[in-house]
This record gives C-alpha cells, structure tokens and sequence, in this order.
C-alpha cells in the first residue's frame, strides 16, 4: 500500500564541518530509506537544512573574526558539498537563518505561551565574569551532581544521560576558556513538560509495538522525573523572543531547530511556485513523520518537540517514528577532529567513489549498539563485497562473454529448473531486502542483498559457461541471459545504498530507462525476457583496495596522533612566548647559530600548509600583535603573530602565507591561536615566507 512520508534528518549545525560518525547517525539512513521509499511507490518528501542560530555560533564566528551570518554561511556550503560528495539528495536543504522561520518560530512560542505551557520567572543563571556575558547551560562545564562525572555539560550529562540544572553543577566554568563562572539572576521562559507529561506518555503508549527499544527505554526513562525547560537564553544571535521588551533574550537554539523542519518545507513549497502546499505534508493525517537522528536527539525529538507540536493551532502531524542510531565510531575511538582522529574527507574523496563508504556505513550501520569505521574493514566491504561479490558477476556475465562471446546482444533462454530456482531467490532476497529497508533495517538489508550476489556467482559457477560455450552454446547462452537478468534486479537491489554504482550495473544490462523510476517488487526476472537487448563497453564500478594502501592509511592516522601528542607535550614544557610567529633575535655578526639535528621522522612530523589571510586585524592592547584568519581547505584557522612592527594589517589580506597546522592552540592576549604563521628573521625584520606562485589554500608543504 502506497504511503505518503515527510522524512527528515537532524538540522546540522553550522559551526563546522561533518565528519562519517555524523553521516552514520542521521544522513545516510534518511537518503536509503527515501530513495528505497520512492522506489516502492510511496510519496515522499525529504528535508534539512542547517542549523545556524545559537552561542555556540555567536562565540565560534567571535573567535574567527567572522560575524555570525558569516560564519553559518561558511559551514552552510561546507555542509552542502559534503552532502554532494557522498550523494546525499534532500527535495530541500535549508537553513533556520531563511526569511520564513523567525515567523513560525515565533508562532510556535505565542501558541504554548496563549495556552499556559510557557512559564515567565527569574532565576541564577551561570555568568563569566572574563567574557562578560551569561553562558548557556552547554557551555558550562563541570561535575555532574548526580553520578559525578568530571566532564558533564550544564544541560545533560553525556556518562547518565539526566537532564542537568546548571547551577548546581560543582565546579563549574566556561567551556571555553576554562575559566571559574559565577551565578547572576535573569529572566527566561520555561517550557512545562511536567504539564504534558500525561500525554507524552499516553502518546509514546502508542509507539511502543514499533519503535526502537533504544528510543523507548531513554524516553521513559526521562519522562519519569520530567520539569520545566528552559527556552530562551541571553544572546543577540537568535529569532527574538516576540513580544519581550527585554533586551538580548532570544529563543533557545534547541527550541527553533527542529521548527527548520517546517520552515524548510514552506521555502520547499514556495519553489514549486505553491506556498501553501507545505500544509497538505505537516497537516495531512495520513503524512507519517519520520526523523533520522542520532541518539543524542532522542530526548529533543521524542518528548520536547512533540510537547511544541501537541499545543499548537493548525493540527500538526505528530512523528510516526523516530529511528535513531547509536554512534558511529573510527578505530576504536570518537572521531575526534582536533587530535587528529579522524578522517580527512577531502583526501578522501579524492581518492574513493562516495558509494565505497556509503556502502561500509550501510553495513555497519548502529543501529541497535554502537559500531565502528576500520580501515580493514572498510577494504573488506569493498574488495570481498563490491568487487567480487556484485562487480565480478557484472564482470563476468557482461564482458566476459555477453560482449566477448555473443557480441554483444543478450542470447535467448531455455529455462530449466535450474535457472528458474536462481531467479526465485533472487526475486525472494529482493523482497525480503525491501521490507528490511522499510523497516529502516539497513544492515539486515545489505546481507540480504549479498545472499542475493552469492546466490547469482554460484549459478554461475555451477553453470560454467566457459566450458558450455564449447559444448552447448544454448545452454551458455540461457546461462548468460539468466545473469543478465540477475544484475539488473541486483542493480535494483543496491540503488538506495550505493546509486551511482547501482546505476552503471543498470546500464550494463542494457537498460535504457531510468534506474530511480523503477518500482521495487515490479520487475519479475522469472517473466521479462532480457533477449536481443544490445549492450555496449562495461567496465567494473568497483576497485580493489591493496593491503599497501591501507597499511598507509592507518600510518598516516597514527602519525597525525603521535603529532598531535608531541605538539601537545612540547608547547606544555614550553614557557609563552609573546607570539607564535618566528622572532628577530641578535646574534654574533657572521655566526649561525644551528640547532640541535634532527631525524627526518622528526621534520615530517610538522604539518605545514599553504594559507590566504581573509583578515587580518591589530590584537587590541598589543602592540605587536597581529590577528589573522586563515583559510586553510574547507576551515578557518585563527592565529595571533608577532609581525605587526613589519606588516600593515591590511596589506597582508589575500596573501598566501605558509602556516604550521599542528601547534597545539594557546590564548595570547585573550586571543586562541590554532598554530603559527612562518617567517625568516633577516636584519632584525621578521619577512613572512611565501611559495614562488599561489597554491589551493590547504596545500601540503613538504
């Protein structure tokens, strides 16, 4: 039965860039599941956006020298290439800054306030006196006065998974900066999920046949002691509270985001030249609301966001489901992109298709417990399963003797029994595929699939065609038209988890129809006869990845580590230098003074890069200070230098200077600094250095 689902994944912020622990959580799931969904005739609507309102934002754009739009700009299409990389297609990708959300953000806050659900008092709020400014609750750091974990965040704890109350962490300060906070009073706007306790539970009552336990046993959990929620904050970066003649209070980030859903699906509608058609999604009883997610957003999107929904006018669609994953990890450890543990997905991508990870994810996916990315691993999903599982049947079908023994043109069919039991597994492995996929069992799925490719190269092996060509040329002819018929319902198969590879095995079959219009469960192998249909040239869409090749992989993981750790270790035995950059000193006139030598290991340790100042700008109280902000790749790196005497601040914008990435970062000034900039020392004047012609901002230099 055809279904109509309004599909979304979580709002990334836009105050950096993904990474494949992200993608694992909440994207890949919601791209399979909407092109499976399509496939299988279901209406469909997929939808994101960045998130990009926020202190995090506000205090991230402050520290780069950025204003806040500019700084969401930037990480808004470093987000969208990313998605682009790996293949991720959303109807409508957003963001919460677009002209339509402030209205029904606000909206959303002027219905629960009308009906009650909204409570207005003053109360201690955690306070930085060094920054000058109230901190919201996540980043307050300190002990949880729960479990005591050392490292809990002001507004849960990451160890017992609790909703905190920032003021009574113990020994709280500023994330940030790591300086002691302190208590002030302000007024702010609570949510009272005590209230709508009772219906929250006899709404989750009705879930409990088929959502994830994962997802029941933290809801439960939490509702059991639920309370009021904070939902506005002291910032100026935020859609204001309406009606408030407060200065500076603005709706808190967590309650705006997940409204982006709808702001997203108004700017979807109003492209189609429709502006009203985004009600018949978020209105339409028969819409099945369904957010991929990672388990960090379970409390948000299962009890806080239904809570908004319930109160509101106009009858909004409440979530059918919410199928979160557990995290996804990288050898054994979080991603972690400032100690280097993680994965440079510009290297990455020049070196692999997209399908190559997307299919590792798919068959790792966490979705019941946490799992992981291995490089072993990953060369196994390719080179056992891409390559000679579903490439090697292509390969050996198509070029192997459709093309090189009946030139080119699919053979007739004599079916025995066989041939016929092959393409009834076959037929049997792809629906059972697709009611994994429905059930956003994506793991089970793809080991349905390879049952589906094991199945089809042992026929051919049973069937041996290169010895029936000599024999009984029939017989290999049905042989090769049986596997022909195989790889195109293969193809079908794999197109939500690795597309672009799934639609070169379509086209080898010599389909000439669109692989994504097809319907799931419709193409009958066992009935439609590929016979007389013409191929052309084919070539393998999967590679082999060498042992060398991974070897190299995790050594130059382990390297950036040990880089890391040596950087860290050398600026803590270090006394601060008044700058980072390389000074003027005086020697005797005509002498070297060289340093100690060191091993190649050593010098290769350094990570230096090709850099363009976009600002640069004097460090205020410092008189040979200079700020600059780098772009290096995708990112902005801010770095404090000790050149002002020698460079006018605005003569250095658009200059590519050479930067040491791997320094560990230290405040000068009140300024962080994430590395230095490199210069000679010639005459007592510090001459920053520069390669002979301007590279791409990132460059290697080696």
């Amino acid at each position: 039965m055809s279904e109509k689902y309004l599909v979304t994944s979580a709002l990334p912020y836009a105050n950096g860039p993904l990474h494949f622990g992200h993608i694992a959580g909440a994207y890949l799931p919601g791209d399979i599941f909407t092109r499976y969904a399509r496939l299988a005739g279901h209406e469909v609507l997929f939808v994101c956006g960045t998130d990009e309102y926020g202190a995090a934002i506000s205090l991230s754009a402050e520290k780069a020298g950025r204003s806040p739009r500019e700084h969401a700009d930037h990480y808004n299409g470093v987000i969208t290439k990313f998605f682009d990389q790996l293949n991720v297609k959303f109807d409508n990708f957003s963001r919460t800054t677009n002209k339509h959300h402030k209205a029904i953000a606000q909206e959303f806050f002027l219905s629960l306030e009308s009906k009650g659900f909204l409570t207005k008092s003053a109360s201690d709020r955690q306070y930085c006196p060094t920054c000058d400014r109230y901190l919201p609750d996540r980043f307050v750091v300190g002990e949880c006065y729960l479990c005591h974990h050392e490292n809990a965040r002001g507004d849960e704890c990451p160890k017992c998974g609790q909703f905190l109350d920032e003021t009574k962490l113990i020994n709280p300060r500023c994330k940030l900066y790591g300086h002691n906070t302190e208590l002030r009073n302000t007024t702010h706007w609570q949510l009272r999920l005590d209230l709508l306790k009772e219906e929250l539970e006899a709404w989750v009552e009705t879930k409990k046949d088929f959502w994830k336990s994962n997802v029941l046993s933290n809801v439960t959990g939490i509702l059991k002691d639920i309370g009021a929620r904070d939902i506005t904050r002291d910032l100026k970066w935020g859609v204001p509270v309406p009606n408030c003649d407060e200065e500076g209070k603005v709706l808190y980030v967590w309650f705006d985001a997940p409204i982006g859903y709808i702001s997203s699906t108004i700017e979807w509608a109003e492209k189609q030249g429709k502006p009203d058609l985004w009600k018949e999604w978020w209105t339409d009883k028969k819409t099945k609301l369904i957010h991929f997610i990672g388990k960090d957003n379970i409390t948000f999107h299962c009890i806080t966001w239904p809570a908004m929904l319930l109160k509101q006018d106009g009858g909004y669609i409440m979530p059918h489901n919410v199928p979160a994953n557990e995290f996804y990890n990288f050898e054994g450890k979080k991603f972690n992109k400032t100690s280097g543990w993680t994965i440079d997905t510009e290297d990455f991508f020049s070196k692999y298709p997209a399908d190559y990870i997307r299919w590792t994810i798919a068959r790792g996916a966490p979705e019941a417990k946490d799992s992981e990315f291995t490089w072993t691993e990953f060369q196994k999903c390719v080179n056992a399963e891409l390559n000679d599982t579903f490439g090697n049947l292509a390969t050996r079908i198509i070029r192997g003797f459709a093309l090189a023994k009946f030139e080119g043109v699919v053979p007739e069919a004599s079916l025995n029994d066989e041939d016929k039991a092959v393409l009834t597994t076959a037929l049997d492995c792809h629906k059972r595929a697709g009611e994994a996929l429905e059930n956003f069992k994506v793991r089970r799925a793809c080991e349905i699939i390879l049952e589906l490719g094991f199945a089809a190269n042992k026929y051919v092996e049973d069937q041996a065609p290169w010895k029936s060509f000599k024999t009984d040329k029939a017989r290999c002819g049905t042989t090769v038209n049986v596997g022909i018929r195989l790889v195109e319902l293969l193809a079908l198969s794999l197109y939500p988890l690795i597309p672009t590879s799934a639609e070169a095995l379509w086209s080898a079959t010599g389909r000439k129809d669109a692989l994504s219009e097809q319907r799931w469960g419709q193409i009958n192998i066992l009935e439609e006869d590929p016979a007389s249909r013409v191929l052309e040239a084919f070539e393998n869409p999967f590679g082999k990845l060498s042992k060398k090749q991974v070897k190299a992989e995790v050594d130059t993981l382990h390297e950036r580590l040990k880089q890391h750790e040596k950087a860290q270790k050398m600026t803590e035995n270090t006394e601060e230098k008044t700058a980072p950059a390389a000074e003027a000193t005086e020697t005797p006139e005509n002498a070297m003074n060289w340093k100690d030598e060191i091993s190649y290991d050593d010098f290769v340790k350094l990570d230096m890069r090709m850099a363009t100042v976009n600002t640069c700008e004097p460090v205020k109280g410092a008189d040979r200070l200079l700020k600059l902000e780098l772009q290096v790749g995708s990112e902005v790196r801010t770095v404090v230098s000790g050149i002002r005497e020698f460079y006018e601040a605005e003569s250095l914008v658009g200059r590519q200077v050479v930067y040491l990435a791997n320094l560990k970062p230290r405040k000068l000034r009140g300024v962080m600094s994430q590395g230095m900039v490199l210069a000679a020392t010639d005459a007592g004047k510090a001459i920053l250095l520069k390669a002979e012609q301007d590279c791409e901002p990132g460059a290697s230099v080696s």
